[in-house]
C-alpha cells in the first residue's frame, strides 16, 4: 500500500469498517436462510413480497428456439446546456433475430429539449415504449427483450398498457431485464446479492427465483411477473427480470431467454448486448448533432455559446479539447 493509499485508508477507516459490517449481513442471511420479506420501493409506495423460501428457487434448462426474437435499447446524451433548458439526443437500436442470427437492425435518433435529465429520461421511456409497440406490430416477434423493468408508473401507465395490448394481440411475450435493482430484504440487505449467495450454498447453477410478490396483489404497479434470474452457471450475475406473457409460464419463457446467451458474454441475453452496443452514441454523432443544433441556434438568433459553467472549466481544460468536450456535453 502506497503512502497516499495508506493516508486515505486512515481517513476512511471507520467508514470502511461500518460498510464491511453491513455487507457481511448478505452472507449471514445466505447462511441462515432468512425468513424476511422482499421489499420494493416505488416512489411513495413500499411493496411487500412473499417471505424468502428455498423452494422458490427453480432450475433453468435452456430451451433452444428458432422463433423470431427482438430486442430494444436506447441511450441518452446531453448535447447543449443552456442552464434551464437542455438539449439531448436519444439513440435507439432495434434488433431482429431469427434462428439465433441477426436479421435486421434499425437505428432511430430523436432530438429532445428538457428542463432536467429526469425529464429527458422520461422522454427516453416514452420513445422506447412507442418503438416497442411499433416493433411488435411490424416484425411480430415471439419474444421482445427490453433493457428496463416493466413497472407501471403513473406517467407511463397508458403507454405501457398499449404496449401490452399490442403484445397480447400479436402473441408476443415481453421480457424486461434490469441491470440494477433496488429490491431488498426488510432490513435493507440487497435481495439479488442474498439470492446469489443462497443459490450457491444450495448448489444451484442456473436458476430463477419466483414468486417474489403475491400474484395479482400489486397488478396496478407491477403488471408483469417479477423474478430474479441467473442465466449462466459460470457467472455470478443475476438480474431482476419482468415477464409479461398471458399464455406461457415463466419457466418456458426464461428457458428460451437462457438459450440466447453468447459464449463470449455469458449471463445476459446476446440480443440485448447487441442492442446496447448499437444504441451507443458515438463521438462523431455527438459532434454532428451539436453542429446542427448550433446552426439552428444561429438561425434563430440565439447565441449557442451561452452554456452553463461546467466542471470542465474548473479542471482547467479548454472547452474545445475534442474528447473531453464531447464527453462533458
Amino acid at each position: 500500500m502506497s503512502v497516499e493509499e495508506r493516508a486515505l485508508y486512515d481517513v476512511l477507516k471507520d467508514d470502511l469498517i461500518k460498510l464491511a459490517s453491513r455487507l457481511r449481513l448478505v452472507y449471514t442471511h445466505a447462511l441462515y436462510a432468512s425468513s424476511l420479506k422482499p421489499l420494493l420501493r416505488v416512489k411513495q409506495l413500499t411493496l411487500k413480497g412473499v417471505k424468502i423460501n428455498d423452494s422458490f428457487f427453480h432450475e433453468i434448462k435452456p430451451l433452444l428456439t428458432d422463433e423470431r426474437i427482438c430486442s430494444l435499447d436506447s441511450s441518452l446524451k446531453l448535447i447543449m446546456d443552456f442552464g434551464s433548458l437542455k438539449i439531448y439526443v436519444i439513440k435507439a437500436a432495434l434488433e431482429v433475430f431469427e434462428d439465433n442470427e441477426i436479421k435486421d437492425t434499425r437505428i432511430v435518433l430523436r432530438l429532445v429539449s428538457a428542463y432536467s435529465k429526469k425529464e429527458a429520461l422520461k422522454e427516453v421511456t416514452r420513445v422506447e415504449y412507442s418503438l416497442a409497440e411499433e416493433l411488435i406490430k411490424r416484425y411480430k416477434p415471439r419474444i421482445l427483450l427490453l433493457d428496463r423493468s416493466l413497472t407501471s408508473l403513473k406517467d407511463f401507465r397508458l403507454r405501457l398498457n398499449r404496449l401490452f395490448n399490442s403484445a397480447y394481440e400479436n402473441k408476443c411475450s415481453i421480457v424486461g431485464f434490469s441491470k440494477s435493482s433496488n429490491l431488498m430484504l426488510e432490513d435493507g440487505t440487497p435481495l439479488i446479492g442474498y439470492l446469489v449467495l443462497r443459490g450457491k450454498l444450495l448448489g444451484l447453477s442456473s436458476w430463477y427465483y419466483h414468486p417474489i410478490f403475491p400474484e395479482d396483489m400489486y397488478r396496478d404497479v407491477l403488471p408483469a411477473r417479477v423474478i430474479i434470474a441467473k442465466l449462466s452457471p459460470n457467472e455470478y450475475h443475476a438480474f431482476r427480470t419482468d415477464i409479461y406473457s398471458p399464455w406461457s409460464e415463466v419457466e418456458h419463457i426464461i428457458s428460451k431467454v437462457a438459450s440466447l446467451q453468447d459464449p463470449a458474454l455469458p449471463g445476459y441475453p446476446y440480443p440485448l448486448i447487441r442492442a446496447h452496443r448499437d444504441s451507443k452514441i458515438s463521438l462523431t454523432e455527438c459532434q454532428v448533432v451539436r453542429c446542427l443544433v448550433k446552426e439552428l441556434c444561429k438561425a434563430c438568433y440565439v447565441i449557442p455559446e451561452v452554456v452553463s459553467f461546467r466542471g470542465i472549466n474548473l479542471e482547467g481544460r479548454s472547452y474545445n479539447m475534442g474528447r473531453r468536450n464531447i464527453g462533458s456535453i
